[in-house]
């Protein structure tokens, strides 16, 4: 190693980040990483495991647009209205199913036909899972007390001896306990009447069965909303489901069920509009019926008064130019009363809400905005089963519904003035044709005017059967409303997902200690290792001395299970390198604060230094804390504070020889002085250094601390080179910047850092690795080859 000369202290610039640094400083607790990774995963195992599996479950169904099959829906009402400004903005088809599968009210069918208001459970090893239909036993209560549950009723049946069961019941803050012996039973509650019995194909239970009963709304509003979800395509008229459930059956069965609801749902709507006009039908036949027996029996009573045969016979050639005018005032006048009835249907208030039946009107108008108003009511009748009054959809039918009742009245007002307008015309040739009827006898002319009103009737009536009988065919025919196209048969298994949650729970158990160690550095102002101390300051670091594991301060130089007598020894020999032997021989040691390792190190640098063959002097010069005579074995005595004070004139009586060391002498520091500063400064210090210095190779000086004290400063003038110590995992790194001072200032001669105390089994460099080791197996391994 080269001379140190005194130069100005370079400042240390900031030095990149040194991954490997960074891992070298992790990789020394690998011990506790791994057990914190160890406990992460098997903290997340038992996450795994008590956590509830979830199962995924989709279904498709292809919403039918039944116009297109003779029958009427949403999509062709939109249709009609638009074709004569009467729809407003209306949403689509599809986007209305989709509520309507959505709802509340089609979910509460699904869950009162498969009972999901009970729940059951069983444990396996941490894991509550749900058995469904799977369970032992079947447990249920009563319908109204279902409707007014308003907690769960909690049910933990457990199996005992003799076949018998223990049921221990909660609701809400009731709690109570029986003993079944046999099964069935109802038990009374404060929830209600509680039946159960054990399912068919199913063996008594073996473990602890829990039960829960809730309340079948609210069931199915958590269904509804949490566990279903749907998709619309943009430009399809296809529905995707998606149910999440804990159970594989239960989730297919519930997907399944509401698919099916929803298509008897659908259906009913459908039918019931050819029911309405069956109703309606019905009525008017039974009318029809009584008035065309009133009219048959007048032209009977006709006949036998006037003793009239055959009235057609004598009327044919009289009438022959008259057949034509009739056909068409027949006409006229069926759809005047076909009219009328719509009217009067229209008007009754018990009718509000029926659709107008299609009795077979001519006027292509009227007719238009009767299917129209029809379409209106039966999708106001969908949407209103399934949703709240609320519902924006809903107002918009209802002012569409209104507006197309005004519609039809306003047609038929019109409708009727036209037909007025034909009928008077037509009687006006009736009267030409009756002014040649001035032949025939006045019975014939009566009797045709009966014959007339039959005929009106007569085809009024049968056109009404027609009707019917359609309405009873649409019924007989009603297509689903949707066809499933992907049914509910698969199940994925969505949660827990043991892959990332192990994921998650390893980079935890990985992160937490590192970020653990990363704050305590961040925290913790000592310095640890070399790289701790190079970071902050240049002044060059000599040496590191290991951990003092036997605890003395004076080391076994012999051991062979430390490192420190072999770092002594390097110390040793780089002070070699340092001092210009034999002009320079004089080393002070000193550190900032007590505690750091100066007297442990001045000690063992003398000692390791006389085993050279060395004289060496070892001189007590702290002299408030005098440690030598008590480190070496000696009372305490006269030492260097006598011979500054006068008191001694000769130092060599001072000087004592340490046992076991013959060339290591010792001369204490003496009784504690009150002005410890002042006699540093006198001048007989100087004159037992020239007296000392010839007789002895070195001279090492044990000093007061230099932060605590200034005495050591003094000692500068004496002093050849300056060994500072700082003591890893204790030294605070600002301790650091106040030896940047002094190197700064030159308040000490040239100034070597020793690093005290070092850990070396968290080293992963240097010569750990290669010198210690060689060291410690070179000499154990030559002793076990000579015992051999």
């Amino acid at each position: 190693m080269e001379k140190y000369t005194e130069q100005p202290l370079e400042t240390n610039e900031e030095k990149p980040l040194d991954l490997r640094e960074l891992f070298e400083k992790f990789i020394g607790y690998w011990p506790w990483i791994v057990a914190s990774v160890i406990f992460a995963l098997i903290a997340g195992y038992f996450y795994v495991r008590i956590s509830p599996k979830q199962y995924q479950f989709t279904a498709s169904i292809l919403v039918i647009d039944q116009s297109k099959n003779g029958q009427m829906n949403a999509m062709s009402v939109v249709n009609q209205l638009d074709a004569i400004g009467l729809s407003g903005n209306n949403p689509s088809m599809v986007n209305d199913e989709e509520q309507v599968v959505h709802s509340r009210n089609l979910m509460g069918e699904v869950v009162h036909k498969l009972q999901l208001y009970t729940s059951y459970y069983q444990y396996s090893f941490l894991h509550k899972e749900e058995v469904y239909t799977a369970s032992p036993l079947y447990v249920n209560l009563d319908s109204i007390s279902l409707a007014n549950l308003h907690t769960s009723l909690e049910l933990q049946i457990s199996p005992e001896e003799n076949h018998s069961l223990s049921i221990d019941a909660s609701y809400g803050n009731n709690k109570w306990k029986w003993e079944v012996h046999q099964l069935p039973i109802v038990l009374q509650t404060p929830a209600g009447n509680l039946f159960i019995q054990q399912r068919p194909n199913q063996k008594f239970p073996e473990k602890n069965l829990y039960v829960t009963i809730s309340n079948p709304i609210a069931v199915a509003k958590n269904l509804a909303t949490s566990a279903l979800s749907t998709d619309v395509g943009k430009q399809t008229d296809v529905i995707n489901l998606t149910l999440v459930a804990g159970n594989v059956q239960k989730g297919k069965d519930i997907l399944n069920t509401l698919i099916k609801i929803y298509n008897s749902d659908a259906t009913e709507q459908t039918n019931q509009a050819a029911i309405n006009t069956a109703t309606f039908i019905n009525s008017r036949l039974k009318l029809l019926t009584g008035e065309l027996s009133t009219v048959e029996e007048q032209a009977q009573h006709f006949k036998q008064a006037n003793k009239i045969v055959d009235t057609d016979a004598q009327a044919q050639l009289v009438l022959g130019d008259a057949d034509t005018y009739q056909q068409q005032t027949m006409t006229v006048e069926t759809q005047l009363h076909l009219i009328d009835y719509i009217e009067q249907f229209l008007r009754d208030p018990k009718y509000r809400n029926a659709l107008v039946p299609n009795l077979g009107l001519t006027d292509v108008g009227l007719l238009a905005v009767i299917n129209g108003y029809n379409q209106l009511v039966l999708e106001r009748e969908r949407i209103a089963r399934n949703s709240s009054v609320d519902n924006p959809a809903l107002s918009s039918l209802n002012h569409q519904v209104e507006t197309a009742r005004k519609a039809i009245l306003v047609s038929i007002a019109n409708t009727r003035k036209g037909m007025a307008i034909t009928r008077q015309d037509l009687e006006a040739q009736n009267s030409l044709i009756n002014a040649k009827l001035h032949a025939v006898p006045r019975q014939e002319r009566q009797y045709l005017e009966i014959k007339r009103q039959q005929q009106v009737k007569e085809t009024l009536y049968l056109f009404l059967l027609q009707k019917r009988e359609e309405a009873a065919l649409q019924m007989a025919v009603t297509v689903p409303k949707a066809r499933v196209i992907d049914s509910a048969d698969d199940a994925l298994q969505v949660a827990p997902r043991s892959s990332l949650i192990l994921l998650v729970f390893f980079v935890l158990g990985l992160a937490i200690p590192i970020l653990i160690i990363y704050i305590r550095d961040l925290i913790d102002t000592s310095i640890h290792t070399r790289q701790d101390v190079e970071a902050i300051t240049s002044v060059p670091v000599l040496t590191e001395l290991g951990h003092n594991l036997s605890g003395q301060t004076i080391v076994d130089q012999h051991s062979i299970t430390e490192s420190n007598p072999e770092l002594l020894r390097l110390l040793r020999t780089k002070l070699q390198f340092v001092l210009d032997y034999p002009t320079q021989k004089v080393v002070m040691v000193t550190s900032t604060e007590p505690g750091e390792g100066k007297t442990f190190v001045s000690v063992n640098l003398a000692i390791t230094l006389s085993m050279a063959d060395k004289k060496v002097l070892l001189m007590g010069l702290d002299l408030r804390k005098p440690q030598l005579t008590k480190l070496f074995g000696f009372p305490d005595q006269e030492g260097i504070t006598s011979y500054l004070t006068g008191l001694e004139s000769d130092a060599h009586k001072l000087i004592l020889t340490a046992p076991d060391y013959p060339n290591l002498d010792l001369l204490p520091s003496g009784m504690i002085p009150p002005n410890p500063n002042e006699l540093i400064m006198r001048q007989r210090l100087d004159e037992m250094f020239e007296i000392l210095k010839p007789e002895y190779d070195y001279i090492v000086m044990d000093t007061a601390p230099v932060g605590a004290v200034s005495d050591t400063l003094l000692l500068h003038r004496l002093t050849d080179v300056t060994l500072y110590v700082c003591r890893a995992e204790y030294s605070d790194r600002r301790n650091l910047e106040f030896v940047n001072r002094l190197a700064t200032e030159g308040s000490l001669k040239p100034i070597y850092l020793v690093i005290n105390d070092v850990h070396m089994e968290k080293r992963h460099y240097g010569y750990r690795r290669g010198y210690h080791y060689g060291y410690h197996y070179g000499y154990g391994h030559y002793h076990q080859k000579k015992q051999e």
